[in-house]
């Protein structure tokens, strides 16, 4: 059974995680819904992904009980409090990098990926191939 995905933001990374997604080219994920503030995106995704629901404001989207896990795709500086939110409402979360500048928004993210610990939390790091971010992998602070 596939994982039914929710993408928050439809901006570049998140239509084409969308695309991805609902063209099935990521085994055992469903593109279930997305959000967007834009009208324009709305109509957008009216048109290429049929049958996938919109909604303009997140939250709605986490309430869906056809989101298992969401994709966060909004400006960095919303990162942590949608993921926040994503995981007070039993979903799984993938978050664009980076997560966060301030390091103290971090804390009360990993308090409640701490208390969720039954769910999947991570971070996207589109770089991480290349030789000069592979290099580093090992000063990487848990």
């Amino acid at each position: 059974m596939p994982i039914k995905v929710g993408i928050v933001g439809l901006g570049l990374q998140g239509s084409k995680y969308a695309s991805l997604i609902y063209d099935r080219q990521v085994k055992g994920m469903q593109l279930t819904a997305v959000s967007s503030r834009s009208t324009e995106k709305r109509d957008y995704v009216q048109e290429r992904f049929k049958d996938v629901l919109f909604y303009h404001d997140y939250r709605d989207l986490l309430n869906e009980s056809l989101v298992d896990a969401v994709i966060i795709c909004v400006p960095h500086f919303q990162h942590v409090a949608v993921a926040i939110e994503a995981l007070s409402r039993n979903k799984h979360v993938l978050a664009e990098k980076p997560l966060s500048v301030h390091t103290k928004e971090l804390e009360p993210l990993r308090q409640i990926a701490e208390q969720k610990s039954d769910l999947c939390f991570g971070i996207i790091f589109n770089q991480r191939t290349k030789p000069a971010v592979s290099k580093t992998e090992g000063f990487i602070v848990k």
